[in-house]
């Protein structure tokens, strides 16, 4: 592929890529985190900076998303303290909801604006280690894939992380390849904002090292090392004033972390994850999952190939090429899998988005290789590819085939169930909710009046992890637990049962009966994954 395709190529996929990012994306209703990092950001900055009582992320996208909705607003709340009631006079969950604001928008505006420029940066990382063909290619897959559009539809930190780590491995290759100090500067000043990002940036520094010290034994440039070694105590005196927080929130992953033990479909699955999505649940699935660790293997070999045979001598070599993108993949794998048994289960897809598009890659080098041997079965094989892609593409529009994984939930419609509530509210109700992801995504689309008649059901909770996630809600925003012996005696019930994914969590046997005595079901509406019953008193 020449120059000029390849430019051609890498214009349509930014188009290709702008057009299913921004498709459906005012459709999209907050889940349980999305709905935290709006109710985070909402506070005012000292707070936004500072740690909620179950927080473990660093500050950067919240400190952004501060700012965004302040612009699009023009004002935030005093203070968000009392982000849920407490007391029958407490104020409102948020200062708005987000019924009619602009807020939601613009914070997933956000994030395709950081995985657009993301593919752009992809190519011109992919161009400098394997050519401008393999990296338009690999840029195509990019701006395609169903993993991808879905973190760059959602209001978390994951675009930009990839965003700056892609940055970060740009400046790092040209530093080493001109020796610019402009150039190792830049380089830790993103690599520290990748840190304020996610602390996985971490692995990413780690794999770094790895090659610089792989890459200046073998040329033994000792000014190089001086200048990696600057840059990287740059990276950690920029880091430094979070470090205290960084630590506690380690110490709070220690003791506690919803991420279940590692299995050997749990690793597959992240990189099953990375080309396809989460909505991967269609029969004919396998056959084109099949085709991307084959054709992947074909690349790496072909990678390793020629970089062996190549005999060029200068600041970067095909060799190098290789070593950096397989150092990149492996250390950071490696230590997230030792850490998993050593430590606590930390290895899943999201927080390893920046290692996805080497995936992407080692696939679209081997679709090159086989391209210039047998054209008919690279086109077979991109063509199958490219079909199983948008189907997962479609399937993830429509939320259809969902297969759950490790931190992704079902995207259930709060919008209208916040919606249906509102109308069809009356004064003096009660809204009582069975589980707890459904209290900030809900109290998002609900008016302030409704809010401060909601209530979480006070439940035995038997997962560490939930109490956790319940005590958060009760220290930082507030929330308030009613057991369903302490309903008042007056006004309807409105019970929302829903959970993480399809699950239904209904009223126990005990309550049921009690509500039988005392009141009837007047209306019930099942949405997608939740269930709402209005109880009136009886006459």
């Amino acid at each position: 592929m020449n120059k000029r395709v390849a430019i051609s190529f890498l214009v349509f996929a930014l188009l290709t890529g702008a057009a299913v990012r921004l498709n459906g994306l005012a459709e999209r209703a907050l889940w349980f985190d999305e709905a935290l990092v709006v109710l985070e950001a909402g506070k005012p900055l000292s707070r936004v900076l500072g740690q909620r009582a179950e927080g473990i992320h660093p500050p950067l996208f919240r400190f952004m998303a501060h700012w965004l909705m302040k612009s699009a607003s023009g004002e935030l709340v005093e203070d968000h303290t009392s982000c849920l009631p407490e007391g029958k006079s407490a104020p409102a969950l948020m200062a708005t909801d987000l019924r009619e604001s602009p807020r939601e928008i613009v914070l997933r505006l956000l994030s395709v604006f950081f995985s657009l420029i993301s593919i752009l940066l992809f190519f011109l990382l992919g161009k400098a280690l394997f050519g401008a063909g393999t990296a338009a290619l690999a840029a195509g897959i990019m701006s395609i894939s169903a993993f991808q559009v879905y973190y760059a539809q959602e209001i978390k930190m994951y675009a930009l992380l990839q965003f700056l780590s892609l940055l970060s491995c740009l400046f790092f290759i040209k530093a080493l390849k001109s020796d610019k100090r402009l150039y190792w500067g830049v380089y830790a000043v993103t690599s520290a904002l990748a840190l304020y990002t996610h602390y996985f940036a971490s692995m990413l520094l780690a794999a770094q090292a790895v090659f610089v010290l792989l890459y200046l034994l073998r040329r033994g440039a000792l000014r190089k090392l001086k200048y990696w070694a600057g840059s990287l105590f740059l990276v950690l005196l920029l880091f430094l004033p979070w470090s205290i927080n960084a630590l506690k929130h380690i110490r709070r992953v220690s003791d506690n972390f919803w991420l279940p033990s590692l299995t050997i479909a749990d690793f597959i699955g992240v990189f099953r994850n990375f080309f396809f999505g989460y909505h991967t649940g269609f029969s004919w699935f396998f056959s084109g999952w099949i085709v991307v660790p084959a054709v992947s293997l074909f690349g790496a070999v072909s990678i390793f190939r020629e970089a062996r045979e190549s005999g060029k001598e200068s600041l970067w070599e095909p060799r190098d090429s290789a070593v950096f993108i397989f150092s990149l993949l492996l250390v950071p794998i490696a230590a997230a899998v030792l850490l998993s048994f050593v430590f606590r289960p930390v290895f899943f897809d999201r927080p390893f988005i920046f290692l996805s598009g080497l995936c992407y890659l080692l696939f679209a080098a081997g679709i090159h290789v086989i391209w210039r041997r047998r054209r008919a079965a690279a086109v077979c094989l991109a063509a199958l590819f490219l079909l199983v892609s948008l189907f997962s593409l479609r399937a993830y529009y429509r939320n259809e085939y969902f297969k759950p994984s490790p931190g992704v939930v079902m995207q259930k419609p709060m919008r209208e169930l916040g919606g249906y509530i509102t109308r069809n509210y009356h004064a003096g109700d009660i809204v009582l909710l069975f589980h707890h992801s459904i209290v900030y995504p809900l109290a998002c689309y609900l008016p302030q009046g409704v809010r401060s008649r909601m209530f979480l059901l006070d439940l035995p909770i038997e997962s560490k992890y939930d109490r956790s996630t319940l005590f958060g809600m009760q220290r930082t925003f507030r929330v308030r637990t009613l057991h369903w012996r302490d309903l008042p005696s007056e006004g309807g019930l409105w019970l929302v049962c829903g959970g993480w994914n399809r699950e239904i969590i209904r009223p126990p046997a005990g309550m049921a009966e009690f509500l039988s005595r005392q009141r009837l079901v007047k209306e019930n509406r099942a949405f997608e994954g939740v269930e709402i019953y209005y109880y009136e008193l009886r006459r």
